[in-house]
């Protein structure tokens, strides 16, 4: 039943029932089942996989549904309030309204990581705008948004990334990017990011609030020395099996965080691998010698808006996400009895390559 277009209305879309994803009201009881939270509200990261990828969809496609402006508009404000709808059709208690409460935020910094929402402002005030998917035609509806990763800083030029979908044939299946400008080759990247980053206060106070938790827990920080990768900061815990914690630190503001996580990302993966090969050949540094497992750690200066992202894709590749409100829990809990275990593949990968564990990376 469709029941208008007014903010906080009611129903997915202006069409209909929404396709292919449960019905809100079996998405809020699998939410307030969902067990293993702590604390009062249960948040994005804590529910079932396809729980929380169709809450996202489903709220996307509202948000879509019930935005204002011109259709025919790129971005468009959305003035509605996601636990309204929520309360109404999930048949939820204010009780229950409020558990589910931060669930509204989750879901917005996710819509935001995927480039599908945003703030005019970086401090969130104001109107949710809401696009559709990059790939879904300018006049389809709401239920053609599927949820593509294209972020918003992401400015590559050709069709698809620019919203106009490629025509799916055997000829036009792939859009070549547009000709280069005559930009010589040398002149692409006139600075280094990472050079401009750690000259940054942000970025010299987020690693030096990391080599304090450091030494309150007992751990030596450790700068770059000879034969080392050009990493920020790390640290070897002996405790814990041997093993060595590579870590490169980024400073993020609303612009810059998605470039600055996946910089920071592909920079951790090339310094432990360079040293696990070390390792693997019996050549690594005096100082990491005994060394039998090196782990990779990305410290930003604040938690991302799209925490639930990045969590989940650094612990897809055994990376530590972390930052200074973290700081204490992340070290306590790779001090914690059964650490490889907990680590799993990322960490165990170089003493047992038969490992497949299915936990990655640390609880976020």
């Amino acid at each position: 039943m469709n029941r208008g277009n007014r903010p906080g209305g009611h129903g997915a879309s202006e069409g209909g029932e929404v396709g292919r994803v449960q019905p809100i009201a079996d998405l809020m009881r699998k939410a307030l089942q969902t067990k293993g939270v702590t604390g009062k509200h249960i948040k994005l990261r804590d529910l079932d996989g396809g729980v929380r990828e169709d809450l996202v969809k489903l709220v996307h496609e509202y948000a879509l549904a019930h935005a204002g402006g011109d259709p025919a508009d790129e971005w468009r404000p959305f003035r509605g309030v996601y636990t309204w709808w929520w309360r109404d059709d999930g048949g939820l208690t204010e009780a229950e309204r409020d558990r589910v409460g931060r669930l509204r935020t989750d879901v917005n910094n996710e819509l935001k990581a995927r480039g599908l929402a945003k703030h005019l402002t970086e401090n969130a005030k104001g109107y949710l705008y809401v696009r559709r998917a990059p790939e879904s035609p300018a006049g389809g509806n709401a239920h053609q948004g599927h949820l593509a990763a294209v972020p918003p800083d992401d400015n590559r030029s050709h069709a698809v990334s620019k919203g106009q979908a490629a025509l799916d044939t055997a000829d036009d299946a792939y859009t070549p990017p547009p000709q280069g400008g005559d930009v010589p080759k040398s002149r692409v990247f006139e600075t280094d990011p990472d050079k401009m980053d750690r000259g940054t206060t942000a970025h010299k106070n987020t690693q030096d609030a990391l080599a304090q938790a450091l030494r309150k827990a007992d751990l030596k920080p450790r700068s770059p020395r000879l034969g080392d990768p050009a990493f920020d900061i790390a640290w070897r815990d002996d405790a814990a099996g041997g093993t060595a914690f590579i870590c490169e630190v980024k400073s993020l503001t609303g612009e810059n965080e998605i470039g600055q996580i996946r910089l920071a990302i592909g920079q951790v993966l090339d310094y432990v691998h360079r040293l696990d090969s070390l390792r693997e050949a019996d050549s690594l540094p005096p100082h990491w010698k005994s060394v039998h497992a090196v782990r990779a750690v990305v410290a930003v200066e604040r938690r991302p808006a799209g925490d639930v992202h990045w969590s989940g894709l650094c612990e897809r590749h055994g990376i530590i996400l972390t930052w200074p409100e973290k700081y204490p829990d992340t070290l306590a809990a790779l001090a914690s009895t059964g650490l490889f275990e907990r680590l799993g593949a990322g960490a165990l990968h170089a003493a047992r390559p038969d490992y497949r564990g299915k936990h990655a990376g640390l609880d976020s």
